[in-house]
């Protein structure tokens, strides 16, 4: 027998399973996203990547948010320009993409009234989930700062610095606001400012909106079908590379060498013959090969035209990418097909009722993602927020997505 102290564990160790490393850097106590804090470009890239992580991300984006708000609410600006529908999209697909969303919110008041008694107003915009990390709480226990990174040409984070721009974490307390605003003004070396400089210098908070609370940075849930969406761009790259660089479609051409004592442009000559009678777009498919003079008197064996067999077979990947499409569509929160492929065996020969009940089940998949948006856009503007449904049960009409 096997002492207990010889047994192994028939699972995969943690050394053997993926997880990314959230450690804390020396760069102004920032939390890193991945062990080279990289992690956010390289999930929008897999996503961008990836034929049908693409269609999920897109398609759940416009099922979260629905027919996005009310006429009125939905119109409202914020100091950018930008509608509050048009917020409610960047959010969604942040959302759908990185599977949380980094809110810039900045306040402002009438110049007109006084500081003490002044409203704050609110405006609120979206900023680049990939650019924005976490720094670790201050010494008191208060939340860290938000810092907006810099990515150089290489695609590599440039370490941060005292000049990296940053943000407080949200906060709607008015004193607290007032002494950021001034703390702001400070550090741009204006000691007694006006309300006019409080607005003008104040950098703004960050409410960061993580649908995976348990870790410092959202975990997508499509993570686990990272090595498929790679797949899928692996096999598209593959086929575009034998496509336009393999034997596909070569014609060989073998034929007795020149003399070139006789007439040195006698090869020049008959390749640009062969290139006439072809068309010039498919010369370039033609291979020729020159064989000596007295190698043989067999005419036929040396003038010979042949058709290579294509390496590229377009059936070999067909199980796979069935495969690959299925898993990454499970993973956006159980995409139905018909919903993502649009051809006319999957959406056109399904009758409209089917369709109809396949939109409000994947609009009802996407409710608890829903409802986290919802509800911390209602936090931070302090206004009921709720998203018009994609079918309206009540006149029996959907809208297209």
């Amino acid at each position: 027998m096997i002492s207990n102290s010889k047994k192994k564990s028939l699972r995969a160790s943690n050394i053997e399973l993926h997880s990314r490393d959230i450690s804390l850097s020396k760069d102004n106590g920032i939390y890193k996203r991945d062990i080279d804090n990289m992690y956010p470009l390289r999930i929008e890239n897999i996503i961008n990547n990836s034929p049908t992580g693409k269609r999920c991300s897109n398609l759940m984006a416009k099922y979260i948010i629905g027919r996005g708000l009310d006429l009125e609410l939905g119109k409202v600006k914020n100091k950018k320009g930008e509608t509050l529908n048009s917020v409610c999209k960047q959010a969604s697909q942040s959302l759908s993409s990185q599977y949380g969303v980094y809110f810039h919110v900045n306040y402002y008041f009438d110049v007109e009234n006084s500081i003490d008694t002044a409203k704050f107003k609110k405006s609120i915009s979206v900023l680049d989930y990939v650019l924005m990390a976490k720094s670790k709480q201050d010494d008191d226990g208060f939340e860290g700062k938000f810092y907006k990174l810099d990515l150089e040409e290489k695609s590599i984070f440039a370490k941060s610095s005292k000049k990296t721009p940053f943000y407080y974490p949200y906060n709607s307390d008015k004193k607290v606001i007032l002494a950021q605003m001034r703390n702001d003004c400070e550090l741009a070396g204006i000691t007694e400012p006006t309300a006019q400089q409080l607005i003008s210098n104040y950098r703004g908070q960050v409410y960061y909106l993580n649908l995976t609370p348990k870790f410092r940075y959202s975990l997508p849930i499509w993570d686990v079908v990272y090595d498929d969406m790679d797949s899928e761009y692996r096999i598209s790259r593959y086929v575009n590379s034998q496509t336009r660089n393999g034997w596909l479609g070569k014609t060989v051409v073998k034929k007795f060498a020149d003399d070139e004592e006789e007439n040195e442009n006698a090869s020049d000559s008959f390749n640009n013959q062969l290139k006439n009678n072809l068309g010039a777009e498919n010369a370039s498919n033609v291979l020729v090969i020159d064989v000596p003079i007295n190698s043989t008197d067999d005419i036929s064996k040396v003038f010979v035209i042949e058709q290579l067999k294509a390496q590229y077979d377009d059936k070999l990947f067909d199980a796979t990418i069935k495969n690959l499409s299925k898993n990454i569509m499970g993973a956006f929160n159980n995409v139905p097909e018909a919903l993502v492929l649009s051809s006319s065996g999957a959406l056109f020969g399904t009758n409209s009722d089917a369709y109809l009940e396949m939109k409000k089940f994947y609009w009802e998949q996407n409710e608890w993602e829903r409802q986290e948006l919802e509800m911390a856009l209602s936090e931070i503007l302090d206004l009921p927020i709720s998203f018009l449904p994609i079918v309206n049960e009540n006149i029996e009409t959907e809208t297209e997505v």
